[in-house]
């Protein structure tokens, strides 16, 4: 999430004034996940190692296919930083992304 963070801060610094909605800060019912993502303009993924594991991670995935919506992917390679490869990751996304 701290890398999560710095995203946001950066994006902050370089488009003053975007209005930015992070899950982990502004969400405060998960029973509204599927209707914070249809209320966004743009939908981006901090791809990194349990990602596909997470239950609310694969609602708010499958709420943004869903959308027409633009949809970015910000991949975090490093393990040291609780990243993983897109190999792994695929088969993370296979062995979880089971319900569609």
């Amino acid at each position: 999430q701290d890398q999560t963070h710095t995203v946001v801060r950066q994006l902050q610094l370089l488009l003053p004034g975007v209005k930015i909605w992070l899950d982990v800060d502004n969400l405060d019912d998960v029973g509204k996940l599927e209707e914070s993502v249809a209320d966004s303009a743009t939908f981006i993924i901090f791809l990194s190692s349990g990602y596909f594991r997470s239950w609310n991670c694969r609602r708010e995935l499958y709420a943004a296919l869903a959308s027409v919506r633009p949809f970015i992917v910000v991949h975090e390679a490093d393990t040291a930083k609780g990243g993983a490869s897109l190999a792994a990751l695929r088969d993370e996304c296979r062995d979880s992304c089971v319900e569609v």
